[in-house]
């Protein structure tokens, strides 16, 4: 759900968007369960971006590649 709603904003307002405060009032959870799987917000972002390629890697994927990835 966070990385959901990162990968979201991302898309929409690049990393400037990207307010820890922000994340976790729309999540509904707080900022110090955000901080304690990402140490930063650097380390979010990232992780997002990862989240984010992975999906777009399985969904170009057609056959059984896709259903061993998924």
């Amino acid at each position: 759900m966070i990385l959901d709603y990162v990968i979201d904003v991302l898309s929409e307002h690049a990393e400037a968007g990207v307010r820890i405060g922000d994340i976790a009032r729309e999540t509904g959870t707080s900022t110090s369960s955000i901080y304690h799987f990402f140490t930063n917000r650097e380390e979010l972002i990232a992780g997002a971006e990862v989240e984010r390629d992975l999906r777009s890697l399985i969904a170009s994927q057609t056959g059984p590649k896709r259903k061993w990835l998924a």
